[in-house]
């Protein structure tokens, strides 16, 4: 089940696409529909439509069709995504959730609409009138002054920019990549369960076509991660068994440690996924690949 915060925000990823309200990847091919909660005992449901060509796996609501269901007061809206068809009160499954700011008739730009209410004190909110207020005192303090920008002393932009990166790197919070935010559907997620003999080991073999290739593929280690822990290192992945099989990048969100197969011949495969948790734990499991014609 993935969380998100649309269109901007994610545990499992959401995107921002014009007039599109919320986007939502999954598999191609599926029916899905978004449940927005509009009060204690009332919400309004609209399908998702996937969209097509580039855009296959992606299933969006626009703005216009939220408006049309109702949604036409601002506000802060909590959200489900169901497999099914659009209703208000079905039990259909549950593929995801998330929040919904909304200005009354389209998606809220939280960051725009603070910055524009910066400008001044009156009508602006907390975090306004604070930059409002920051403004003035440094304006008439003369720091944007041309002495001040004069006697600016010279930076490495580059060397900061790698402090920065380094430093992130040492508290556990690394440079997010393509490969971090890539969504793995269920079909290439494997998840890793403890074993009397042989550790953890993928509960379920995958398999895939071999001209399907590339793919992220990911190991969920959420039964053996510690208590408020998350991935922090991910290792590049060990063929165990089967010959001919690459790789490319790997990644981590969480619990999942990310890892894209970039080829492969027909045939059965096992990989070690390894790395290490927030605070150097390590972890290890192997997962059982099978790749077909």
């Amino acid at each position: 089940m993935k969380y998100l915060l649309a269109i901007a925000l994610a545990l499992a990823p959401s995107f921002a696409w014009a007039a599109d309200a919320i986007v939502y990847p999954d598999s191609p091919g599926l029916t899905l529909y978004v449940r927005v909660r509009t009060s204690a005992t009332a919400s309004v449901a609209v399908a998702l439509t996937e969209g097509t060509s580039a855009g296959v796996g992606y299933y969006y609501v626009t703005e216009a069709a939220l408006v049309s269901a109702g949604l036409s007061s601002a506000g802060t809206y909590p959200f489900k995504i169901f497999s099914g068809t659009a209703s208000t009160s079905a039990n259909d499954p549950l593929m995801g959730m998330g929040i919904l700011p909304w200005t009354g008739s389209a998606y809220q730009d939280v960051a725009t609409s603070i910055l524009n209410t910066t400008i001044t004190d009156t009508g602006a909110g907390k975090v306004g009138r604070f930059f409002s207020w920051l403004n003035t005192s440094l304006t008439s303090n003369g720091v944007f002054g041309a002495p001040a920008l004069v006697n600016t002393p010279a930076v490495d932009a580059e060397a900061i920019a790698q402090e920065v990166i380094e430093g992130a790197a040492d508290a556990g919070a690394l440079v997010i990549t393509d490969v971090d935010q890539d969504p793995v559907p269920t079909g290439r997620t494997f998840i890793l369960v403890q074993t009397p003999a042989l550790g953890l080991r993928g509960e379920v073999t995958k398999s895939i076509a071999s001209a399907a290739l590339p793919k992220t593929f990911a190991a969920d280690f959420r039964n053996d991660l510690p208590v408020n822990g998350r991935i922090i290192t991910v290792n590049a992945p060990e063929l165990v068994s089967g010959s001919g099989l690459t790789f490319g990048a790997v990644g981590r969100d969480h619990s999942q440690a990310k890892f894209i197969v970039s080829d492969a011949p027909v045939g059965t495969y096992q990989i070690q996924i390894s790395g290490t948790y927030y605070g150097g734990q390590p972890f290890e499991g192997t997962v059982t690949l099978k790749v077909v014609e």
